[in-house]
């Protein structure tokens, strides 16, 4: 049976222990709870979703990482996976495109692929990040320091001049 992708699977016992048994990464935790709860982040890196799917209260997480050494290990090797799930779904709306629909009152008469530049630039910022960072130093070489000293000063005369000048420029309000 085909599983329909807006419709979540239903979630039993079984096909959580069946997922758990899939990331052998987390077979140190033997609490179910924990176990379920880090296999759904490392699915979706999202803590609401996996919470709900553990059928545990979010905050439980919170306590797990502040008195298990193990969970908290294992939880950052799921945040790990997580974040290479979402790299790949970065990778590909930025380099390979999605499709799009072309829909014309209100039925869908094309589809055309689109390409996300800010998901692009994303991704190749992580990958050569002294390229293409913010802060990239500028890539032609000079002092950073400039000393400037004036020889010629104005003289007195040159200088109420000047502020008379400024003075006419100003108007009062």
């Amino acid at each position: 049976m085909k599983q329909n992708k807006d419709v979540p699977a239903v979630v039993t016992k079984k096909r959580v222990l069946a997922a758990m048994e899939s990331k052998p990464v987390f077979k140190g935790i033997h609490n179910l709870k924990k176990r379920a709860f880090l296999v759904k982040y490392s699915e979706s890196g999202r803590l609401f979703k996996a919470a709900k799917a553990a059928k545990i209260h979010w905050t439980s997480h919170y306590i797990w990482l502040k008195r298990d050494k193990k969970y908290v290990e294992a939880f950052a090797i799921a945040v790990d996976i997580a974040a290479d799930r979402y790299e790949d779904e970065v990778r590909r709306r930025g380099f390979e495109g999605f499709d799009t629909p072309v829909i014309y009152k209100g039925k869908i008469m094309d589809r055309y692929k689109e390409y996300s530049d800010n998901l692009a630039m994303f991704s190749l910022k992580g990958l050569r990040p002294n390229k293409y960072r913010d802060s990239a130093p500028p890539l032609i070489g000079g002092p950073t320091q400039f000393n400037i000293t004036f020889t010629n000063q104005p003289t007195q005369r040159q200088r109420s001049e000047t502020e008379k000048i400024l003075q006419s420029k100003v108007t009062t309000g």
